[in-house]
């Protein structure tokens, strides 16, 4: 492994507050990956709170990995340097699920560089039992996943800490020949290579057909009570985009659902975390930092955002 990549990722844990560390015997291990740089990745409440709620559970093990910053890119094709996760430095492939989180559509090329760098084959059908199941939420893979449905094992619809739970455990549970299609089933789940998709002239949706056991369509999850919702930050650092800052979600949903907003639409309804959960949130933050974030799509509208 490159000492140079290696001293890099070394300086961005040092900056870290909140960092977990596992062993990884005997643990499912998941690598989750923003296709973007760290510091932006890292700005993500919703990476933060996968990552979260993945480490909560005492038979998995989550690191992180990002694009590699444009000056090093060079450095890792030269040296034919795989991508690696920042804890412990394994080659993404040598994970057992690598999961995508995608915000933005001007990330899908770096979904090339990644998985080009980590010598992954890009498309679903090419890869065999050996190489790891690749996921993918947010709201892209909410909104419109067929642009790189071919891509993935597995596409979550929806708020993930909903439906996440249930495909560790079949995981868990199930031949790895056998993940994808019992995973289809569970709510909120989108299995690709089990859809028979067809298209008008015009490039939309015709008809899908799905094996018979298989939902006829994917629903979208919500979760109803973010107050207890485990999605929180779990890091924070001075290398981010919002350095030293503990985001807290105040609200999830907008009430104004603008046609050009995504968020707007694909997180109704409208949601607010109570109020004293945010102060036991805040509370807690202030134990890692002073500097308090917080997140909603439209937070004037938070009923008590002058509280």
């Amino acid at each position: 492994m490159n000492r140079q990549l290696i001293a890099h990722a070394d300086r961005l844990l040092a900056a870290e507050r909140g960092t977990i560390h596992k062993t990884p015997g005997g643990r499912i291990s998941i690598c989750l990956v923003y296709p973007n740089r760290y510091a932006v990745g890292m700005a993500s409440l919703g990476l933060q709170g996968i990552y979260a709620l993945l480490n909560s559970r005492d038979d998995v093990v989550c690191e992180r990995a990002f694009l590699p910053e444009e000056r090093q890119l060079t450095e890792y094709r030269r040296t034919r340097t795989p991508v690696f996760s920042l804890e412990s430095k394994r080659p993404l492939a040598e994970f057992d699920i690598v999961a995508f989180s995608l915000s933005f559509e001007n990330d899908y090329p770096h979904l090339f560089r990644i998985l080009d760098l980590s010598r992954i084959p890009f498309w679903a059908a090419e890869r065999t039992a050996r190489h790891p199941l690749l996921i993918v939420g947010g709201v892209c893979a909410t909104i419109n996943p067929e642009p790189f449905a071919e891509v993935f094992d597995l596409v979550f619809a929806g708020d993930a800490e909903t439906s996440l739970p249930a495909f560790i455990d079949t995981y868990r549970n199930t031949h790895r020949s056998s993940v994808v299609g019992e995973s289809a089933r569970i709510p909120g789940i989108y299995a690709p290579e089990y859809a028979r998709i067809t298209y008008h002239a015009d490039g939309t949706i015709a008809s899908r057909t799905v094996p018979e056991g298989t939902p006829d369509a994917v629903s979208r999850q919500r979760c109803s009570a973010i107050g207890t919702s485990p999605v929180t930050t779990a890091i924070v650092s001075s290398e981010i985009e919002f350095a030293d800052m503990y985001l807290v979600e105040a609200m999830r949903g907008c009430p104004w659902s603008c046609r050009f907003c995504m968020v707007g639409n694909v997180y109704r309804p409208v949601r607010p975390k109570p109020l004293d959960d945010i102060r036991a949130e805040i509370k807690h933050a202030l134990s890692l930092t002073p500097r308090i974030g917080l997140v909603g799509p439209s937070l004037t509208d938070y009923r008590h955002v002058e509280d």
